[in-house]
């Protein structure tokens, strides 16, 4: 997209060019799933499409990148022509951001016109949340438990509430217990009070804050308070919203369950 949102600044530069720090958004996205061991990535490009291809060959850094180009914006089209025949079973898209895969089965299908309907639903059909791929592994005898440390944790889950109210958090939940040592609460949490970028507008600041007040802020602080020193404490919570909400709010660090399976794992 051309992401008014950051006009002016969009302008100029695409969004993902825009800086954070000493590196661009782009750059810090795909450093982080370098750090857990993706290095194939994929990218649908449009508006200022060259600027980013041309910034990225200039770094000393090269990421292995397969571009595909949208000729016009496409925005739900786009995503459902581009993934046709390279999404199957056999090789699903695996999301970890409830809103975004969760898009692919739930709505797609309903926005695209009648004649992609067909590739629309296929593309859904095999689209999986991590907790959804995590625990068809399980099923296969691919991932066990031994794979992870038996270290003692507690971790205290907020569910997100697209991921909650279309497919439910009993598969992340399910997950996070093959952790030998897990000791997992699951919070009986509502929304956080972001709601998507509801919380980050003015007007809607401190009934955001309220909302998180009810319930959720509460019962990390009093969660968090209650462990012993020596044992590590986790507040689990898939969606990015909800995470930042939670450091605004509480000022705790979440992690997405997927970190905390992922820095359980026996070093090899």
């Amino acid at each position: 997209g051309k992401g008014t949102r950051l006009s002016p600044l969009t302008n100029v530069i695409p969004k993902p060019l825009v800086p954070v720090g000493e590196k661009t958004i782009l750059e810090v996205i795909l450093d982080q799933f370098e750090g857990i061991g993706c290095h194939k990535f994929y990218m649908s490009v449009n508006y200022k499409a060259d600027m980013m291809k041309y910034y990225l060959s200039q770094l000393d850094h090269k990421y292995d990148i397969e571009f595909f180009q949208e000729d016009e914006p496409l925005g739900t089209i786009g995503s459902v022509s581009l993934l046709k025949g390279k999404i199957t079973e056999e090789t699903p898209l695996v999301g970890i951001e409830p809103s975004c895969i969760l898009s692919f089965r739930d709505e797609y299908p309903d926005l695209v016109p009648a004649d992609m309907r067909a590739d629309a639903e296929h593309l859904g059909r095999n689209c999986l949340l991590y907790d959804d791929f995590i625990m068809r592994e399980v099923a296969k005898g691919n991932i066990s438990p031994d794979l992870f440390s038996d270290a003692t944790i507690e971790v205290w889950l907020h569910g997100h509430c697209h991921q909650k109210s279309l497919v439910g958090i009993e598969k992340t939940a399910a997950m996070l217990r093959l952790l030998p040592g897990c000791h997992l609460h699951v919070i009986p949490s509502s929304c956080c009070g972001m709601a998507g970028s509801f919380g980050y507008e003015k007007e809607h600041y401190q009934i955001s804050l309220a909302i998180g007040e009810m319930l959720l802020f509460p019962t990390i602080r009093k969660a968090l308070a209650s462990v012993p020193h020596d044992i590590p404490a986790y507040i689990a919570a898939p969606g990015t919203s909800c995470r930042q909400q939670i450091l605004d709010g509480t000022g705790h660090h979440a992690l997405h369950p997927i970190e905390i399976m992922y820095n359980m794992l026996k070093q090899i």
